[in-house]
C-alpha cells in the first residue's frame, strides 16, 4: 500500500525531491523518501546504523556484506532490497557468484566461511526460533571469527527490518538505469 504521506513527502522534502528530479531527471527512491519522512524517528538513526553495519570496520568485505543483504532480502522475497543489493554486490564481486548465491547458495561455489554464514543467515531469517548453539558452532568451525559472525548477524537483522518496511510501504522497484545509479551512490557514499 503506497502511503501518500510518504510518497509525496513533507513540504521541505517535496522541495528537495523536486530539485533532485529536475537535476537528475529521475524520481527519488522510496527508501530516501522514508528517510526524510520522519528523520529523527527513523531516518537518521536507521541510516547511521546501516552505515556502521554495511561500511564500518568488519572482517567481511563490503561486497560480502552486500551479498548477505541481498541474500536475506531474497529469502524474505523483498524485491526492492534484493535487486538493489544484488546489483551492489555484483559490482564488487563476481556477478555470476552473486546470482548463484541468490538462486541456490549451496551450489554457488562460495568458500566455506561464506557458505556456513549463509546457512546461519538463512535460518535466522526463515526459522529464527530454531537457531541454536550448534548453528553458531558450525560457522565457527568453518573458520569464521566471533566478530565476523556478529557482523553477519547485524546485516541480517538490519535487512530483516528494512525488508518489512520496503514491502509494507510497497517500495517501487527501480528501473535498470536507476538501479545502476543507486549502485554507484551506495558504493561511493554508502548509507549516510
Amino acid at each position: 500500500m503506497r502511503l501518500q504521506s510518504i510518497a509525496r513527502g513533507r513540504f521541505a522534502g517535496r522541495l528537495v525531491f523536486a530539485l533532485v528530479r529536475l537535476v537528475t531527471g529521475r524520481d527519488v527512491p522510496d527508501i530516501i523518501k522514508v528517510r526524510y519522512h520522519r528523520p529523527r524517528f527513523f531516518g537518521k538513526p536507521f541510516f547511521e546504523l546501516a552505515q556502521a553495519v554495511m561500511r564500518g570496520p568488519s572482517p567481511w568485505t563490503i561486497g560480502e556484506r552486500e551479498l548477505f543483504a541481498a541474500f536475506v532480502s531474497a529469502r524474505n522475497r523483498c524485491q526492492f532490497c534484493a535487486t538493489t543489493h544484488e546489483a551492489v554486490a555484483s559490482a564488487v564481486l563476481d556477478p555470476s557468484i552473486t546470482a548463484a548465491v541468490l538462486t541456490d547458495w549451496r551450489t554457488a561455489g562460495v568458500d566455506d566461511r561464506v557458505g556456513a554464514t549463509l546457512d546461519l543467515l538463512e535460518k535466522l531469517t526463515l526459522t529464527p526460533d530454531e537457531v541454536g548453539l550448534l548453528d553458531v558452532r558450525a560457522v565457527l568451525d568453518a573458520g569464521v571469527s566471533p566478530d565476523a559472525i556478529r557482523d553477519a548477524i547485524e546485516v541480517c537483522a538490519l535487512f530483516n527490518t528494512i525488508n518489512r518496511v520496503a514491502d509494507g510501504l510497497d517500495f517501487s522497484l527501480p528501473a535498470t538505469a536507476d538501479r545502476a545509479l543507486n549502485t554507484r551512490v551506495l558504493l561511493k557514499v554508502g548509507y549516510r
